[in-house]
């Protein structure tokens, strides 16, 4: 296989992950949106500086039980950027979609840190800002 296609295959690989988030919250899923984190993964959201898997599990519990229940996210990825074979920085807009509603809630600008220290592709690290 050629660098161009590995490449290809990883970057897809990346933004699996991502994709996976986003799939979970759109079911309103805590646990497998959880799942695609690192046990000691970083995760820090406006207002909102959280550390672990368990962390990110309760706080999504939380939000899918109340304000974002029924919601889910419109992501466009705007560069993946590799720094080694197993590991990528991602970045994106993204927007809340509250059920009913045609448009979103303002957007953020998000990094993630995706990598596979042991195998498989996990969020290590997450950030996001106001865009």
């Amino acid at each position: 296989m050629n660098d161009i296609a590995v490449q290809t295959d990883e970057r897809a690989a990346v933004l699996a992950v991502i994709d996976g988030v986003y799939g979970a919250w759109a079911n309103n899923d805590a646990d497998a949106l959880a799942a695609n984190f690192d046990t000691d993964a970083s995760s820090v959201t406006p207002g909102w500086p959280g550390a672990g898997r368990e962390a990110v599990r309760a706080r999504f519990a939380a939000a899918f039980a109340g304000p974002w229940q029924g919601s889910r996210v419109v992501d466009e990825p705007s560069t993946v950027r590799f720094l080694n074979p197993d590991t990528a920085i991602v970045v994106g807009r993204s927007a809340v979609q509250l059920p009913g509603k045609s448009g979103t809630e303002p957007a953020v600008l998000g990094t993630w840190v995706i990598a596979r220290p042991s195998g498989q592709w996990l969020v290590h690290a997450f950030h996001s800002c106001p865009a």
